[in-house]
């Protein structure tokens, strides 16, 4: 029983990853900015590089970039 809970969550969350990745190359050929794809409290947020760097600078995020493109599950080419 708890493999199959186990198989279910990680198909839900592969769906919600992919869902995010078409979103970051959608905005990416839109807009032209990088895109990045990451896991912030256990949900998936799709923010522009220029975004992130901005919330960095005026100290909203406590991690340096590097970190955050260490951690991203996909960023946009």
């Amino acid at each position: 029983m708890i493999k199959l809970v186990q198989f279910f969550n990680e198909r839900i969350f592969e769906m919600r990853l992919q869902r995010a990745i078409r979103k970051a190359d959608q905005m990416h050929e839109l807009t032209g900015h990088r895109y990045m794809v990451i896991r912030w409290k256990n949900e998936l947020i799709v923010k522009s590089k220029k975004h992130l760097k901005n919330a960095i600078k005026s100290h909203r995020l406590k991690c340096s970039m590097q970190q955050l493109e260490d951690g991203a599950l996909y960023i946009t080419k």
